[in-house]
């Protein structure tokens, strides 16, 4: 399995002197917005690290909008409310993709979904082709097979989008040959 361009974008480092578990930046003066994820190992145990560097990189993914939202600050200034809805934003974005991140179930736990039924040829055959007139308007309305169209009154069809007199007897046609 190869590893995701954003894990690819950690770089990490261990300081024993840092006070907190992990401590994360992001360097996006080079473009490559990568994030750089500094991990005190006697505060922070093995199996926290991939969580950091989960959090590393949806840090270092966000930086982009972050990019640009400093640009926009720059030339056209800021309203404080703006800028605190936008900092929240981040933050619920970026909380809610780590929760998605770690709510993933392993392959081993995902359950193989049912096959849809296989539609028996002689069904099949009756189902409206592609080149039927109206055929998008009638598929949304249930319209799906000859039968049905057959089945359905000129009052019904023309109540559809778009099927008047003209296109009503185009379809009627169409079934005739």
């Amino acid at each position: 399995m190869t590893t995701p361009d954003a894990l690819r974008r950690v770089r990490r480092r261990d300081d024993p002197t840092l006070d907190a578990a992990a401590q994360i930046t992001v360097d996006y003066t080079g473009g490559g917005d990568y994030a750089d994820l500094i991990i005190n190992p006697d505060l922070a145990g093995p199996d926290a690290i991939p969580g950091y560097k989960i959090r590393a990189a949806i840090a270092a993914a966000l930086e982009p909008l972050r990019r640009y939202n400093r640009t926009i600050t720059r030339r056209y200034g800021t309203l404080d409310r703006d800028q605190g809805q936008f900092e929240a934003a981040m933050e619920k974005v970026a909380s809610e993709i780590e929760q998605l991140v770690h709510l993933t179930p392993t392959r081993a736990a995902v359950p193989d979904l049912p096959q849809p039924p296989v539609t028996p040829a002689a069904v099949r055959d009756t189902l409206l082709p592609d080149d039927f007139p109206e055929v998008d308007v009638l598929r949304e309305a249930g319209y799906r097979t000859w039968q049905a169209t057959r089945d359905a009154t000129d009052a019904e069809l023309r109540a559809l989008p778009g099927i008047g007199t003209k296109r009503l007897e185009a379809i009627r046609a169409a079934q005739q040959e």
